[in-house]
């Protein structure tokens, strides 16, 4: 059997095209809404192709139907599309010369190439801002009390937090003031978000470092966390007046 490993020229020279196409997108969408984006090619099967193909432009989300089909959503503003590909259609062929040899060539069937792209605008105003945070509880009420260290650093705090933080007496006092203490935990816990029942002060204690306590009130509501006081009558006062407070 002989092989022929190249392509015909004669054949790319005839059969060569130049592909066209529109991506397919609404003009104008109106924000929160997800939009439709698709591409018609003429690619025939068994091609083989290059390139990036969809080109999305920031800020823009896509979820992938096939390799023609989008579904996109963005923010207010206007954005560009770009569809962008090479393709090259070759197929092997056998046949018997004069002599009765089987003779294989690579046929070149055609090719094409695709960069086109389009515009289209998402309309509306500015995104609104999230909502304020419910007021922090008044002053003079009760409330759940909870504190966060570092087990490894412990050693290293003055005398009198190590003793807030370890001491039955402090937390017998807190109780004895109408407050639930609910636990000393961990910086470990914090990061780990476990347990769930407790996530809520996890999130809220996750930005800030140090040895903290935390306060929501006693019936349930917004976690507010400040730095561990240095003694336990600056916890009591703490426990009167939160908002006189500084983070």
């Amino acid at each position: 059997m002989k092989t022929v490993s190249y392509i015909l020229a004669v054949l790319m020279l005839l059969v060569a095209s130049t592909a066209c196409a529109q991506i397919d997108v609404a003009a104008e969408t109106p924000r929160d809404t997800p939009i439709p984006v698709s591409i018609k090619t003429d690619i025939p099967a068994g091609a083989t192709s290059e390139g990036p193909g969809w080109i999305i432009p920031p800020g823009v989300n896509v979820h992938t139907i096939d390799s023609t089909h989008l579904v996109v959503c963005a923010p207010p503003g206007e954005y560009v599309l770009q569809y962008r590909l090479d393709w090259l259609h070759i197929e092997t062929v056998t046949f018997k010369d004069g002599a009765g040899n089987d003779v294989t060539i690579r046929s070149y069937l055609g090719h094409g190439k695709y960069d086109v792209r389009t515009t289209f605008k998402v309309t509306g105003g500015a995104v609104p801002p999230p909502p304020p945070p419910p007021p922090p509880p008044p002053p003079g009420g009760k409330y759940q009390v909870m504190f966060f260290y570092e087990w490894g650093q412990l050693d290293n705090l003055p005398p009198r937090q190590q003793e807030i933080l370890t001491s039955l007496t402090a937390r017998d006092q807190i109780a004895a003031a109408g407050h639930v203490f609910q636990a000393a935990y961990d910086r470990s816990f914090v990061d780990s978000g476990k347990p769930e029942k407790h996530a809520a002060w996890f999130r809220a204690a996750k930005p800030m470092s140090g040895p903290l306590i935390a306060i929501a009130p006693k019936d349930g509501g917004v976690v507010q966390v400040f730095q561990l006081p240095d003694s336990m009558e600056a916890v009591m006062k703490l426990l009167e007046n939160p908002t006189e407070v500084k983070r």
